[in-house]
């Protein structure tokens, strides 16, 4: 809208026969559930979780890594929705 390119907000369904999806809220996992979660899961999941964590990358685009992806302390990301090349520091608990 702001670029003049639509007249109306796409998202906005007032007015219209469309209801709104009914989902709840989102409430991040405390630290120590995370904590607990690493510890009791298979080596690999806690490595997709971890590396989910301390990105901030979608799951696909994690799943897409490889540890060739590593250089200098930085891991290399294409993200799938956007094209994005990104390089990403490497947390100091991924390191």
């Amino acid at each position: 809208m702001p670029r003049g390119l639509v007249t109306h907000n796409p998202a906005d369904f007032t007015g219209t026969s469309i209801k709104n999806l009914k989902i709840g809220t989102y409430h991040p996992w405390p630290e120590d559930l995370i904590e607990r979660f690493l510890e009791k899961t298979e080596p690999e999941i806690a490595w997709v979780t971890m590396f989910c964590l301390y990105t901030g990358q979608r799951i696909g685009d994690v799943l897409n890594m490889s540890w060739s992806d590593i250089v200098d302390d930085k891991i290399r990301v294409i993200q799938e929705k956007t094209g994005k090349d990104l390089w990403i520091p490497l947390h100091p608990e991924l390191k």
